[in-house]
């Protein structure tokens, strides 16, 4: 999710890379009532896609649009 939303035309600004996210990962129960952040990068150097989670929930893998490597988060 990103931090900040600004007003751009969604989805069509993100995909021609006009606008470039600040990333913060959330844990969101299904029914909506409960919320956790599990991580916030500290740099703006990130803009996570193609999410993958581990089979145990514990690792969250993710291609960084900005320079095209893949990185994975350790999740609370």
């Amino acid at each position: 999710m990103p931090k900040e939303t600004l007003d751009i035309v969604w989805p069509d600004d993100y995909y021609k890379k006009l606008y470039s996210a600040q990333e913060q990962i959330w844990k969101i129960s299904l029914d909506g009532k409960k919320k956790d952040m599990l991580y916030e990068f500290s740099i703006n150097d990130f803009d996570a896609t193609n999410l993958l989670l581990s089979g145990d929930e514990n690792y969250l893998a993710f291609l960084n649009r900005k320079d095209g490597y893949v990185y994975s988060v350790k999740l609370k």
